[in-house]
């Protein structure tokens, strides 16, 4: 059986031969050990979980010439894996297996470099196998000599690295660090209880959106939870005064798309305020267009004519979102603006709002993109709202075919 491996991209990032260097413990591992593995890692969410960790531990090292070394072992074992994929089992067998690999990043659990064993910690939860959790839950417990406290993240990603394994058992555990001061400690707590699905601790974890002590005002992990588990349609209010009253944009931000993401259209005019917000108009404009708030459309006009750049990008697709025709004239203006983005995004708002007057302009504009597969709308939006802006991708995908038609 084939596996297409996609991790081969990440190992392009360091080029040159594969290490000799063999893996720690090369025990047998059975096909059905390397086949779950091997699916685990394939997994998109996984594989972004990975990228994460690389870039931590390509940026955050202690020693660049261990740093070297651990990534050739990790380059050698998952070039074996691509072979295996491709029908050829044996340099994997001759690195020790998944099993040997496994032992290697238990070993890298104990190593001086935290962002090493972060590292580690995050690739045996993407692993999945549970019986490396006691020395995930041995890596949260202990404190250093000589960390700072505030800069300690690898017991943050151990935490984490539980979510992933599912081991609920250590549930209690994971419930302490929420008392930790150190934001990463209750964030990797946090994702692994939102995994666990541990709804009786939202009215806990709700009591930490609006602390403001030094490592809680900037927290977004708190949001993420009740979004994830589902539990933020009980704390709207305790969400809008996070929104308000957030000196940290991407905390306001998270907290707003959190309000979309519930359809609160009652939000609508604490958001509309923000739009004479420096810092927030431009994620104020789009909330509103997710909310279908149209009674706003010509304050979001106005921002048409504003000094950056991205806010008149945004403002153009707010307008288009809300199918606001009645200002195509206004965004259409912007299809000979300075900036090249904001000439595509008024385009793509002309087409959403259906104003075919403008629909021969617009598709020249967006022909490029198009042939590619490449769509505005689906990066312009927080992940809290993939569904809707999924659904105004759809719309763009329609329109350009009907501009494609008549142009």
């Amino acid at each position: 059986m084939k596996h297409p491996f996609t991790l081969l991209l990440l190992l392009i990032l360091f080029g040159g031969a594969a290490s000799s260097q063999q893996l720690a413990n090369p025990n047998t591992t059975n096909s059905n050990e390397t086949e779950v593995f091997i699916a685990r890692f394939n997994q998109p969410e996984h594989l972004n979980f990975l990228k994460g960790a690389m870039w931590t531990v390509t940026h955050d090292y202690a020693d660049f010439k261990k740093m070297s070394e651990k990534l050739k072992t990790f380059q050698t074992f998952f070039e074996a894996v691509r072979k295996y994929g491709s029908g050829d089992p044996k340099p994997l067998a001759q690195v020790g297996g998944v099993r040997g690999f496994k032992a290697t990043l238990s070993l890298w659990l104990g190593d001086d470099d935290q962002a090493i064993r972060s590292f580690a910690a995050v690739l045996i939860g993407i692993s999945g196998d549970k019986a490396l959790a006691p020395q995930l839950a041995t890596l949260i417990k202990e404190r250093k000599a000589g960390d700072d406290e505030m800069m300690v993240y690898d017991r943050g990603r151990a935490a984490f690295a539980l979510g992933l394994l599912g081991a609920t058992e250590y549930t209690p555990l994971l419930v302490a660090q929420l008392e930790s001061i150190n934001q990463y400690d209750r964030s990797g707590a946090m994702s692994a209880l939102a995994r666990f699905n541990a709804t009786e601790y939202a009215p806990r974890i709700a009591k930490l959106l609006n602390r403001q002590e030094l490592g809680y005002h900037d927290d977004t992990a708190p949001i993420h939870f009740l979004v994830e588990t589902g539990t933020a349609n009980n704390y709207k209010p305790e969400l809008l005064q996070t929104m308000l009253t957030s000196l940290v944009g991407e905390k306001s931000e998270t907290a707003m798309y959190a309000l979309v993401s519930l359809d609160a259209k009652e939000a609508a005019p604490a958001i509309a305020k923000l739009l004479d917000d420096r810092f927030r108009k431009e994620d104020a404009a789009k909330a509103l267009a997710l909310l279908n708030a149209t009674q706003y459309s010509n304050r979001v006009a106005a921002l048409l004519k504003d000094e950056s750049g991205l806010v008149r990008a945004a403002a153009a697709l707010s307008l288009g979102v809300m199918k606001s025709s009645k200002h195509a004239k206004q965004v259409a203006e912007l299809l000979s603006d300075t900036q090249g983005y904001v000439r595509d995004y008024a385009a793509a708002a002309l087409l959403l709002m259906g104003a075919t007057k403008y629909y021969k302009e617009a598709y020249l504009l967006m022909a490029e993109a198009h042939s590619k597969g490449a769509y505005l709308t689906d990066s312009s939006f927080h992940p809290f709202v993939e569904s809707k802006s999924r659904s105004i991708t759809e719309e763009l995908k329609k329109e350009l075919e009907v501009a494609k038609a008549v142009r």
